[in-house]
């Protein structure tokens, strides 16, 4: 556990916890920040001769740096850092068979750590009167398209996943297709992060951010939630746990995507891409989840029509009263009722509640980009706002998107329809 106020002198020290407690950086930002000065003040004392050559650079203290050492720092100090990182720097300190050289955007990690500090000491701390390294330039990051899986790589991904920790991975993976977290994020889900349909997600900087789950997700976590109650945790808090029932690591997560990248017959350098709209991933999904409805004829007796003797779930002409499910408890159906002549559909959809002003059927990321189809809701002034739909079938999971009045967002929502035996009165 690191803990930089036990090991750095006060001029770092105050720096740290200026951006901790002022800029309100992360405790692991923070961290990094440290590591860096540490790994920077550490070359520094080597070279200005405040320790021996020979000496090992993990084994050097910098509790005795001092404002005289940082001062005498010059551009060609660092340029001769950096190129210590780039040619002696093992990429892992812990690793005897780690290869060296530092990749460059560690590299500019470093410098922007540094460029910082002195400004910090110019600006804020007024212990310098020149920032000596304010002309130093950032390595160049050369910019690359990374290699995303494609959508039927994505479905033989999903469906490859079996054998240990078979529901933790596959909650993992349809987190990230449906969600778009970060790595750092994921790992750092707590339980109490899940709150029903929607997931807790602490981002860079301490940022708070509410991220809201479709069915998939919710379906995989409550799967990997009853696998995780049955074995003890050594971090009761994490969402995500090993074999060894210790907090999942970002290591531990890219070794397991290798792992079942590999088992899938994938190239392992490929980053996934959020898919969650998709609906091929969507019904791949569903299909995993243990209370997922059968599409087709779910045997209530409906009347056939006359005109589609083929159709399962047609009805005569007539007015029904119809029971509508939705996975999501925020959207709470009132009632419905389904009027159908000559062979086609509509559905009087009442919710009780105003919060949804616009329904779109099919995906939200179609909604945003339709010129049409999209209905209007009519509000009653008691709370309730009803709808006008066109139902193609019924006893089928069909995909609705909604628009919040109160986030101005377009949502998923998957409508499941079910005639009665009765008509409407």
């Amino acid at each position: 556990m690191i803990d930089y106020r036990l090991e750095v002198p006060p001029i770092l020290r105050d720096f740290l916890t200026y951006h901790e407690t002022i800029q309100g950086h992360s405790k692991k930002t923070v961290d990094e920040y440290f590591l860096d000065l540490r790994t920077f003040f550490r070359y520094i004392k080597i070279e200005k001769g405040r320790v021996p050559r020979a000496t090992p650079l993990d084994e050097i203290s910098i509790s005795d740096v001092d404002l005289a050492l940082i001062r005498s720092v010059t551009l060609t100090d660092i340029y001769a850092f950096l190129s210590f990182l780039s040619r002696d720097r093992k990429k892992n300190a812990n690793d005897p068979n780690s290869r060296y050289g530092l990749e460059v955007s560690s590299r500019a990690r470093k410098v922007a750590t540094i460029r910082s500090f002195y400004k910090y000491l110019v600006s804020k701390a007024k212990l310098l009167d020149e920032n000596p390294i304010q002309e130093l330039d950032s390595p160049k990051i050369r910019q690359t398209l990374p290699r995303y899986l494609t959508l039927d790589e994505s479905i033989q991904l999903l469906e490859s996943i079996e054998g240990d920790n078979a529901e933790r991975d596959f909650c993992m993976i349809t987190l990230f297709l449906n969600c778009g977290l970060r790595i750092s994020e994921l790992v750092g889900l707590n339980l109490s992060d899940v709150r029903d349909e929607r997931l807790r997600v602490l981002g860079k900087g301490n940022k708070e951010r509410i991220v809201y789950l479709n069915a998939a997700c919710q379906n995989a976590i409550e799967d990997w939630l009853t696998i995780r109650a049955m074995s003890g945790a050594a971090d009761p808090h994490a969402l995500f746990i090993t074999r060894k029932h210790t907090r999942i690591t970002k290591a531990g997560v890219h070794y397991m995507l290798k792992q079942r990248f590999t088992a899938a017959g994938l190239e392992v350098q490929c980053e996934l891409k959020g898919l969650g709209e998709l609906k091929e991933i969507q019904d791949l999904l569903a299909a995993h989840a243990r209370d997922a409805k059968p599409l087709g004829d779910t045997g209530i007796g409906v009347e056939p029509n006359p005109d589609n003797p083929d159709g399962k779930t047609a009805l005569a002409d007539g007015v029904y009263a119809i029971q509508v499910e939705c996975e999501q408890s925020m959207f709470k159906i009132d009632s419905c009722t389904l009027t159908v002549k000559d062979g086609s559909m509509t559905a009087e959809l009442v919710l009780g509640s105003e919060s949804f002003d616009k329904m779109f059927a099919g995906t939200a990321s179609a909604a945003k980009l339709a010129k049409e189809g999209v209905v209007d809701g009519v509000k009653d002034g008691a709370g309730k706002t009803t709808f006008t739909l066109s139902v193609a079938e019924l006893d089928k999971a069909l995909d609705y998107a909604a628009h919040s009045v109160n986030r101005d967002q377009w949502y998923d929502r998957t409508l499941t329809f079910q005639a009665d035996t009765a008509k409407a009165e």
